[in-house]
């Protein structure tokens, strides 16, 4: 992530630029049709949409202009619903910004591991401070999953080599333990875990399932995420792949209940925001996830260029 943004283009720049502008200005507006507006509502703005901000900016492609990826339209897919359902005046609340800024820092966090226990401690502070609103519920959800998706290779079996090629390989460096990634890892997914625990067992008064027909506009487009999430699942037990990384999508799924069937429908929309933004974290090229659902994009892409030729003949 530091490597990127020591990096990053003049192109991404400004477009994260552009992207922290319209999320402001969308959000201003709303307040001002409320009546609402206050000044203090600007450090909240300042806490959403600068880390916000960062993490689309930094899922983009350098080449985003001219060669569309997966991610790219993931991150279009993001915008486009903060701007028109999330940043919605009868949604914002003061509640929500929090939400997005936590979740967005946890995100950014969790492909580190010297920076995931930082994520894993504010989540869990998410659960105690009830000024947060519901950033503990959406959040938390996600850093698992993120979190055990970018690091499921430190559970790998290394692979078993014959005897022949591995005199050969005896002068070759040593396979790498990852004890100290482990350690790290496990603490903060305790944390983690925790955290959602404290969680649900607070909320769990405020589930109805009567309130999914109110909630509805925003369970519908969560099954976008979530059928991803399932097929991301079966693919990495089809592959042979650690199984924490499976723990990580049946989490984020199981958890997504607990956002969409309580009573506040601003809770709700966001919800659905911290899952897509989720998914565009996976669509990182360097996860499992990302080169599975970009081979697909590429995939389909060549077959329509291909179609397209063929029917211009």
């Amino acid at each position: 992530m530091t490597s990127k943004f020591s990096k990053i283009s003049k192109d991404l720049l400004i477009t994260g630029l552009i992207i922290f502008a319209a999320l402001n200005f969308r959000a201003v507006f709303s307040m001002t049709q409320t009546s609402h507006f206050v000044s203090m509502h600007i450090i909240y703005l300042l806490i959403a949409f600068v880390p916000f901000s960062i993490l689309i900016t930094s899922k983009l492609s350098e080449d985003f202009k001219k060669n569309l990826k997966a991610n790219d339209i993931m991150a279009v897919v993001v915008i486009m619903y903060a701007l028109a359902v999330v940043l919605y005046y009868t949604v914002l609340r003061y509640s929500v910004m929090t939400a997005i800024g936590i979740a967005s820092v946890s995100l950014l966090f969790c492909t580190n591991i010297y920076l995931l226990p930082v994520a894993a401690v504010l989540n869990l502070a998410s659960a105690f401070v009830p000024q947060l609103g519901c950033a503990a519920v959406v959040s938390i959800p996600a850093a698992i999953c993120l979190s055990t998706v970018s690091f499921s290779y430190i559970f790998e079996k290394p692979k078993t080599v014959s005897e022949k090629k591995s005199k050969k390989s005896e002068n070759s460096a040593p396979a790498p333990d990852y004890k100290k990634e482990k350690i790290l890892f496990a603490i903060s997914e305790i944390i983690l875990f925790a955290a959602l625990a404290i969680t649900v067992y607070q909320r769990r008064y405020t589930l109805y399932g009567g309130n999914f027909k109110a909630n509805i506009e925003y369970i519908i487009p969560l099954l976008i995420p979530a059928i991803c999430f399932v097929i991301f699942a079966v693919l990495t037990i089809k592959n042979k792949k650690p199984f924490i990384g499976v723990i990580g999508y049946l989490t984020a799924i199981a958890s997504m209940p607990v956002s969409q069937l309580c009573a506040d429908y601003s809770i709700a929309a966001t919800g659905t925001l911290t899952a897509f933004t989720l998914l565009l974290t996976l669509c990182d090229t360097k996860l499992p996830s990302g080169r599975i659902i970009n081979g697909f994009y590429e995939n389909t892409v060549a077959k329509i260029s291909h179609k397209k030729e063929i029917d211009g003949e």
